[in-house]
Formats: C-alpha cells, structure tokens, sequence
C-alpha cells in the first residue's frame, strides 16, 4: 500500500485489502521506521461543506469517543488500546463541530484544494495551525469529492499532518478511525516515515461504547486485533478495594497503585484532551505515597496540591477562597509521624465549613451545631495518627436529609444499609479505614431510589473483574477506596 508520492488509503483499496486479509493466516509483525508518532494529539476536524446537522452530530459524537478510547477510557483490567504498542497514548478533539463553508453546488476538492481550504481556515483561526500534536481532520459531506482518494491521510512536512475523508467513503465513521490511526502511528508519511500502516493489513471491527471501530494489527499477537486492546502484566496492586457503582454511561479512565511520578505524567498528558479527576485517593505502603485515581470528561478549571502540610494547605485555601475556588476531594494521609494532605479545588462561590484533624466527638458536637442552619456534609476522611481516629471534614449548604455512622465494623454497617435501602437511601459517602489491624467504615446516606452496587473488601484483581462485568452494562465507580 506504500507510494512514493501518494497520500495513503482509498476506499478501493480498503475494499481490496478486506478481500485479501480474509486469505492471509500471517504476516510479518510492523516494523518501526524511526518517523514521529502522534503519541498525545489534538484531533482538530473541519466540516467543510453543505453537512447536514444530524450527520454532522453523528460524526462529532463518535469522533470524542473514538479519542476517549484512545485514552484508554473504560478499558478492560489489564489491558490497553492496540496502539499503545505503537506510542499513540491519548488523544483529544478540538473546539466543537461547524459547518464553516456552505457552497451552491456539488464540490470536487484536490489535495492541493484541501491545504489551500486549510490554510485559509487557519489564517481566519478557525483552524489550530499546524503542531507536532495536531492532526487537521478535513470532513467532506455526501456528494462531496475528494479526487486524490476518498479517504486518506498526508501531510505538508514534519509536525504538518492532516487527514481527509468523505461522507460518502464507507463505511464512513470507520474510515474515519482507519485514517486516525494511521495518520496516528505514521504522520509523516513518505516524507519520515514511523511505522507501516496499522489498518491497511487488517479486516477486522468491533463495536465499542460509541460505535465500530477498526482493529489495528497487533504485534504482540502477530496478527489483527479483535478487540482493540492488548494484555499487558496483570497488576500487583496491593490490598483490599471496597467500591460503589451508580448508573452511568460517561467514558471513565483509573489508575491503579501508582507513584506520584507515574500519575502525574498521566495526569498531564490527560489534562489537554478533556479529563478531569473525578475520584483521587492517595495511600501509604512500606513508607511510599502511591495514587488510586479515575478521571471523567470535563474542561472544568482544577486546582491541585500533593502532600502539603496542613498550614501550608490551609494558606493556599485562604489564597484561593476569595478567587472562587472551592474543595473537590480532600484526603489526609500519614507518613510515619506526619500528616500530609493531598487537596483538589474547583470553580465555586458556595459556602464551606472546614475542620482538620478533629476527633469524632468534635466533629459531631460541631456537626450538631450547625445541622439547623442548613449545613451537611460534603467531604470527610476519617485517618489513624498514633492510634488515634481523627477526621477532616467539609460541610454545603444544604437541606437534604442524611445519616451517617461512624467507625462501624463493615457487618453493622451493611446490616444497617439493608435496613436504609427500601425505605429509599443511598450512600452518599464511603470511607472504610483501617484501625488496630481491623477495617471500620463511615458511611453517610441521601435520600435516593437510583440503583447501586457495592463491593467491600475485595482484591484488586476481583474488583476490576467486577468493574470489567459492570462497565459494558452502564455502571460507573462513584467511589472507590484501597486500603
């Protein structure tokens, strides 16, 4: 499928290459070229033409989901997405879907046509330019032409990538994550070429939370992928996880037992392509600080700090306060003698109470005083200093009703959840701990009828079997704690 001139891919040929790949039983593993990869990229796409909305929409949808999956959002244990192996390692869609260009009659584009629409785009700004970790997707509606291939990707030079494909190419959102793909693994093609082309040599699909997807030739099996992920080393996360799960269909990304180094790379090649911490929870073995953490969808401004003392904590929040940030997730954590906070902010104006380091009998006393005036709880994290149980907690505004028990051994607290569940209560917050080599739970119910599931006191290895089994049926963690 290599030319020295030619952009990659037509729909000809991909009809050719399902016809031949069907008769293949092996072929030889890709071989890397040294070329550049798009390891974390912006895709940037550009309706261009008389697109319908609906389809325009549809293309949209699928196009985030497709990134997500490239993120490795809401894949199985143990696994990661083909490309991986191949140095793709996220990826995220720019600005939102237009129509920027209406014309009256039927368009017939060349290449040379489509750079000239891209760089007119880009001098207005409604295009990125050009970067080293952007791949310009040039999206041509039906009855649309474009005369080189229908689709296909190229590129102007080294960090110069773009990709083109037509409505009409079918099928047509599989064209479109054939073309990401490579264009992916092997952007500079014919010019400093990377790896052979992932897609071309494959005939195999699979249908993924937002739709079909391509499977990409996959070294480690040397053969095409099925499934669009490959096993990696099972994971040797220590301890127990207890878990909760609510309905959802949101895409989810989580890492397992991880030093801070290794989670904040991930975290800042995820931060561009639209992720967010949803849960953070960092703990302490053999004298080490590791993260548990999964992230959701979102562009919403977050502010974080790891391992602060608390007046150091304390001193940022009284920076911040006035600027509009409030507590998203707070977590106390000992290191030998010391307690250390790990704190993340975001965008607020609401009011907040705050106690740090406070035996239970205070915090209730306090949470007794404030109860009438409409405060509950928002945050609390009970941790062990010196034998001691302590709690940091946060308190809304609010008038819901809740329960709450604290330091309950994990039989009590369920028989207690048995008790609350058919008169419509679910868990709002979930903190077991370990204490004098025993595991206790606070626990704090809303008013609710959603459904839930809980696991408590699992091993990592059943518990991601369980999030594996649940995910596809459209669960999501709302909490999850090791321990």
């Amino acid at each position: 499928m290599r030319t020295s001139t030619k952009p990659i891919l037509t729909a000809i040929a991909l009809a050719v290459l399902i016809l031949f790949a069907g008769a293949r039983t092996a072929r030889a593993d890709l071989a890397n070229h040294g070329g550049p990869v798009l390891k974390s990229f912006q895709v940037a796409p550009y309706y261009y033409g008389p697109w319908q909305l609906t389809a325009l929409r549809q293309h949209q949808n699928y196009l985030v989901g497709l990134t997500q999956y490239l993120s490795n959002a809401n894949a199985p244990a143990n696994t990661r997405t083909t490309l991986v192996q191949y140095g793709v390692t996220s990826a995220g869609v720019t600005g939102q879907a237009q129509n920027f260009f209406n014309p009256t009659s039927p368009l017939s584009m060349s290449d040379t046509d489509i750079r000239v629409a891209i760089h007119a785009a880009q001098a207005a700004g409604t295009l990125p330019a050009y970067s080293t970790s952007t791949l310009i997707l040039f999206l041509l509606p039906t009855g649309a032409t474009a005369t080189v291939h229908c689709g296909y990707h190229n590129n102007e030079g080294v960090g110069k990538y773009y990709a083109v494909v037509t409505q009409d190419c079918g099928p047509w959102l599989q064209v479109t994550a054939h073309e990401v793909f490579e264009a992916a693994t092997d952007p500079a093609v014919n010019v400093q070429s990377a790896w052979d082309e992932a897609v071309d040599p494959c005939a195999t699909w699979f249908n993924l939370w937002f739709g079909p997807v391509p499977g990409a030739f996959d070294n480690s099996i040397h053969g095409c992928s099925t499934t669009g992920y490959d096993s990696v080393s099972a994971s040797s996360v220590p301890g127990s996880f207890t878990a909760v799960w609510q309905p959802g269909t949101e895409p989810e990304i989580q890492l397992y037992g991880q030093t801070y180094t290794g989670y904040r790379a991930r975290y800042d090649e995820l931060w561009g392509h639209g992720w967010r911490l949803k849960i953070l929870q960092p703990y302490v073995s053999g004298g080490q600080v590791f993260y548990n953490a999964v992230w959701h969808p979102s562009t919403e401004g977050e502010i974080q700090v790891y391992g602060w003392a608390l007046s150091d904590l304390i001193n940022e929040y009284n920076s911040i306060w006035p600027q509009g940030w409030r507590l998203k997730i707070i977590v106390p954590y000992v290191v030998g003698t010391q307690t250390l906070y790990t704190a993340v902010w975001s965008p607020s104006t609401e009011g907040e109470i705050q106690v740090y380091n406070w035996a239970l009998q205070d915090v209730i006393n306090e949470y007794n005083s404030i109860w009438s005036q409409g405060w509950r709880l928002k945050l609390i994290q009970p941790y062990v200093v010196n034998g001691q149980t302590l709690y940091t907690a946060v308190w809304h505004p609010s008038t819901e009703g809740e329960i709450q028990v604290y330091n309950w051994a994990q039989q009590d607290m369920i028989n207690e959840y048995n008790t609350l569940w058919p008169q419509g209560w679910r868990l709002k917050l979930l903190r077991p701990y370990v204490s004098g080599g025993q595991v206790l739970y606070t626990a704090v119910w809303r008013p609710s009828t959603q459904g839930e599931i809980q696991v408590y006191g699992w091993d990592y290895a059943s518990f991601r079997n369980e999030y594996d089994a649940l995910s596809p049926s459209g669960w999501r963690l709302e909490m999850v704690e090791g321990y």
